[in-house]
């Protein structure tokens, strides 16, 4: 019976490497996002198999000593960074994040060198221990807050496709308790030396990680959920998220189309918002000669599946979802003071448009406006 427990920790640690595997793929698209989420589970399932290894050859005390190393004190802030950076749409991980591990840092060399109580001459291990605790306890408050305020609150100011707010909020709740678990185990292990029960707290880390992992393979699509944060862009240009339709915008009678519809029904989701997310980021309409054919390579999308959802999911054509992101991007660099130091006419050719004149009819056309009254508004 022991054996075949070990070889569970084994197979879940094995399980937990596959989700690490699953989520680098998405990091292409979710950088920010999911990098976090890469090295949270990487250690999990890490510590998983060798605890499955060296339970095989009756080595508690390695156990022990390895469940509870003090290195493991580093990732306290990932659980926050990840909750809260769930809420943004970069591709880069940002300098400020990393102020978030200097602290746990330096109590981890403050514990296994002591080098400031060398320094000092006086005994600092109950100090350490409760600076520990109460930074595991502030990042769970933190992480906690994060969710009430975007995802467990019916009035969050984060716009989510309706069908995914009941998934993500699973999500972030099972991961939460993942934390909390697993915060409970590393303080506990702080405030005792006591291994009696190593196999029962491990057994509860166990079924905790499973719940995990398996949710991510059962629902593979919570590592691209795209989340747009309305909150903060109330008064930035709108982006054209409504343009799509998941009930098609036309009857489909096409014998090819209609066996294209039953294939891909399920991921017209994720594929509206690969393309805004795709367009936001890589600002592929900046090249005026950009073609459907082009976007399908640039964004691997198959050029098929690009034809049918601009066909029958899209409320406008290919050429005008084109125009409108151009003039969308122009917007934006407007508003970021692009027109301080160039004029209109680069503003246009900056963004895709050929000439000014069809920019400026462009312009007009969806906004309601000219550039310059636009201009003249922003400055008023």
């Amino acid at each position: 019976m022991k054996i075949i427990f070990d070889l569970l920790f084994i197979l879940n640690g094995a399980l937990g490497l596959i989700c690490v595997f699953l989520v680098c793929l998405s990091i292409r698209s979710n950088r920010n996002v999911n990098i976090y989420l890469a090295i949270i589970l990487f250690a999990a399932s890490i510590r998983l198999i060798l605890r499955g290894f060296l339970a095989l050859y009756n080595q508690s005390e390695l156990i022990w000593s390895f469940g509870n190393n003090d290195l493991f004190l580093i990732g306290i802030p990932l659980p926050f960074l990840y909750f809260r950076n769930l809420t943004d749409n970069k591709s880069k991980i940002e300098i400020r994040d990393l102020i978030h591990f200097i602290l746990p840092i330096l109590l981890t060399i403050e514990i296994n060198i002591h080098l400031l109580s060398s320094i000092l001459q006086i005994e600092l291990n109950s100090l350490i221990i409760s600076m520990v605790i109460l930074l595991c306890f502030l990042y769970l408050v933190m992480s906690l807050i994060v969710l009430l305020k975007n995802f467990w609150n019916e009035r969050n100011p984060i716009e989510i496709l309706n069908n995914k707010k009941t998934l993500l909020k699973k999500w972030t709740t099972v991961l939460f308790i993942a934390f909390i678990v697993n915060g409970t185990k590393l303080v506990l292990s702080l405030l005792t030396s006591n291994n009696s029960s190593v196999l029962t707290d491990n057994f509860i880390v166990w079924i905790n990680w499973l719940v995990v992992f398996i949710m991510i393979l059962t629902s593979p699509s919570i590592l691209s959920v795209y989340i747009t944060q309305i909150s903060r862009e109330r008064e930035k240009p709108t982006k054209p998220n409504y343009l799509w339709q998941l009930k098609p915008v036309c009857k489909i009678t096409n014998p090819k189309d209609i066996h294209l519809s039953k294939k891909i029904n399920g991921d017209l989701e994720e594929y509206f918002l690969q393309i805004q997310q795709f367009v936001d980021e890589k600002h592929i309409f900046r090249k005026s000669d950009v073609t459907l054919n082009d976007f399908a390579i640039k964004s691997k999308i198959p050029v098929s599946h690009l034809n049918f959802i601009f066909k029958y999911h899209s409320v406008i054509s290919f050429l005008d979802y084109k125009k409108k992101a151009r003039i969308l991007d122009a917007l934006n660099l407007i508003n970021e003071g692009y027109l301080k130091t160039n004029t209109f006419e680069a503003l246009s050719k900056n963004v895709g448009f050929k000439t000014y004149n069809s920019f400026y009819i462009g312009f007009k056309e969806i906004t309601s406006n000219t550039p310059q009254n636009y201009l003249s508004s922003l400055n008023q």
